[in-house]
């Protein structure tokens, strides 16, 4: 059953009843238990939001807007009020507390506030004082009180500035030695947010501590519901009454209707029965409505039983003719007479004693219809409780995945999901991604995309990359640009972007060529992004050696040498040997690691023949002293 028109001439009545044409009427809709459980016919949260898209679609209210100033010191204490749920403070009465400090005995601060929707003819609109009567500042702007204002500018948008001065101080007069006087900005004020000035520039006299101003802007929302009708069970003649509470300071009405149907006269936030009989069982809720728009509070059940009947509950929720649940549900049965007996049945059929003796929650995975009947402890007593139908509508589980960088994200997110329902998957690409197509039991490109969930479903989001990384650099001897400019470590480029790498060697260096993701001595270098790129620019410079004696010096790797580390190997001629290094190697190991870190390097080695009775180290150059060996001959 759905919520008849009836439904929208009450609301549209009712805001034209506080308000003219010309802002569109909102909508807020409390949040419902996370059960999984709707009751049926009432409608739940489905024509909920359908009330919501028809009533922005079609309803358009206009009212003045009302916003506040709220007063605090200390910026890592200052709060922005939100919902316009607080009342505004009293006039401020008697007279103002002394302060000490810079300003004279007696003298408080003041903040007032201009508006309006022109910034060049802003009008005064409120003031307040900044150390009112039972202040505890010790000096002026420190820890006063927190105060809120009401403010009623019209139009939108809004153009603001605060201004904040003593109160001894006559506008538009010179700031005398010892007061003070100062102003924020002209700024503007957006509806339903807030703007902190945590100082205010000082427009003469004395230098005063920072004073934290905040202002709320216009506040265009309907009433908050702070406190939610709650569902109850009753016996038949006893009474019943829901309540529903809102701290707006704005003028609302309120509506109650039950099921589908607006209960006439039902328009106090308590809404009572003084005898409750089994026609009232049903679902009841509140629709709250100001000039701003509407909200509508959560379900609530009534359950009205005959004396000493049983209560059945389905997912800890009053059960009341049918419920809907999805894939299972949870079904308790509780009261009835004292020290009593429960019976049940799952058929339909009436329970006796022969049926089922309840003595827990009851799981169900398919519908069924939940008779329960209490007898009392001697069995002279019973009584059955209405039917409950339970519906098990079939849940299924979405499983998503992606391919490359990104996520999906699911609207509604309570997986599993009721079959048939419809769920909304939304692919967001991460940085220098894109998103591609669906795969899976989705496909195409269309994004997002909706899945009607009568089974299993298993969808993939494939992402494909935008941009690589690119990274240039060289150990030392020069440095390396792309498209003429220095870029840091993994700069990214658009895929297919064509770019410029050049080379320039320092004083004695030379480019010797590109190392890593691209190779080759082309100087500049043409490079096409299609990958993630890594490349090395590499520079050499000449390492002079000198040999000293019959030998000759070996650099590994060959002149003009790369720049980092190199072998020298002393390779002597025969009948020589290798005696000692110098230059930019030392010792007499050979080979021998020098570091090319700049130019000019030279590496000499000395040579010497073998002296007589020595031999030489073939591996190492060096002279080996060999031994006399006594030859002893038989007479």
């Amino acid at each position: 059953m759905k919520k008849t028109s009836s439904f929208f001439v009450f609301l549209a009545s009712t805001a034209s009843s506080l308000g003219q044409s010309g802002t569109n009427l909102t909508s807020t809709v409390q949040p419902q238990s996370n059960m999984r459980m709707r009751s049926v016919p009432p409608g739940g949260n489905a024509i909920k939001g359908l009330l919501s898209w028809l009533l922005l679609l079609n309803t358009a209210l206009f009212a003045l807007a009302q916003g506040k100033v709220t007063l605090q010191n200390d910026p890592s204490t200052a709060i922005v009020l939100g919902d316009c749920v607080f009342p505004a403070d009293a006039e401020f009465a008697g007279q103002p507390v002394p302060t000490t400090g810079p300003l004279p005995s007696g003298v408080v601060l003041e903040v007032g506030l201009y508006c309006g929707t022109d910034s060049n003819s802003l009008t005064w609109q409120t003031a307040v004082l900044l150390n009112p009567p039972g202040g505890t500042g010790t000096a002026p702007g420190i820890i006063p009180p927190t105060h809120k204002v009401l403010i009623f500018p019209g139009g939108s948008p809004l153009y603001m500035q605060v201004m904040v001065w003593d109160s001894t101080y006559a506008y538009p007069g010179s700031v005398p030695s010892g007061h003070y006087v100062g102003a924020s900005s002209v700024f503007t004020m957006i509806p339903g947010t807030g703007i902190s000035y945590p100082g205010i520039n000082n427009g003469g006299g004395t230098t005063m501590p920072q004073t934290n101003i905040v202002v709320e802007g216009p506040c265009n929302t309907p009433p908050l519901i702070s406190s939610q009708p709650q569902s109850q069970s009753v016996w038949q003649g006893t009474p019943a009454s829901f309540t529903v509470m809102s701290p707006s300071p704005m003028p609302f009405a309120c509506q109650w209707w039950k099921n589908s149907a607006m209960i006439p006269n039902a328009t106090n936030t308590t809404y009572s029965l003084n005898a409750a009989s089994n026609a009232d069982a049903g679902t009841y809720f509140a629709v709250l409505t100001n000039i701003y728009g509407f909200s509508i509070s959560s379900n609530a059940e009534l359950q009205v039983l005959p004396y000493e009947a049983p209560s059945i509950s389905v997912n800890n929720q009053f059960a009341v003719g049918t419920v809907v649940a999805d894939g299972s549900a949870v079904v308790t049965i509780a009261g009835g007479f004292t020290n009593g007996f429960i019976f049940y049945t799952l058929d339909g059929t009436a329970p006796t004693t022969s049926s089922a003796l309840y003595s827990g929650p009851i799981t169900l995975t398919n519908s069924a219809t939940v008779q329960a009947m209490s007898m009392s402890q001697d069995f002279s007593q019973s009584v059955l409780a209405p039917a409950v139908i339970v519906q098990i509508v079939p849940a299924y589980y979405l499983q998503t995945s992606v391919r490359g960088q990104g996520i999906i994200t699911l609207s509604p997110t309570n997986n599993p999901y009721p079959s048939n329902s419809t769920v909304v998957l939304t692919a967001t690409a991460a940085t220098n991604w894109a998103f591609d197509h669906w795969s899976g039991d989705a496909s195409g490109n269309q994004n997002p995309i909706s899945i009607t969930m009568n089974g299993p479903r298993n969808v993939q989001a494939v992402f494909a990359q935008t941009g690589f990384p690119l990274t240039v650099s060289t150990p030392g001897g020069g440095s390396a640009t792309v498209n003429g400019q220095t870029i840091q470590p993994v700069t990214y480029y658009s895929a297919g972007t064509v770019v410029s790498l050049a080379a320039t060697p320092s004083n004695n260096w030379v480019f010797l060529g590109w190392q890593g993701d691209a190779g080759g001595t082309n100087n500049p270098l043409s490079l096409t992004i299609t990958q993630t790129n890594n490349i090395q620019a590499i520079f050499g410079t000449i390492v002079a050696t000198n040999a000293v004696g019959p030998g000759e010096i070996v650099l590994t790797p060959p002149n003009p040498v790369p720049f980092g580390a190199a072998t020298v190997t002393a390779v002597a001629s025969p009948g020589n040997y290798f005696r000692v290094w110098s230059g930019a190697a030392s010792g007499t190991n050979s080979p021998a690691t020098i570091s090319v870190t700049t130019p000019g390097l030279s590496v000499g080695a000395l040579f010497a023949a073998v002296p007589a009775g020595e031999c030489t180290d073939p591996v190492r150059s060096t002279s080996i002293r060999s031994k006399p060996t006594m030859t002893w001959a038989l007479r």
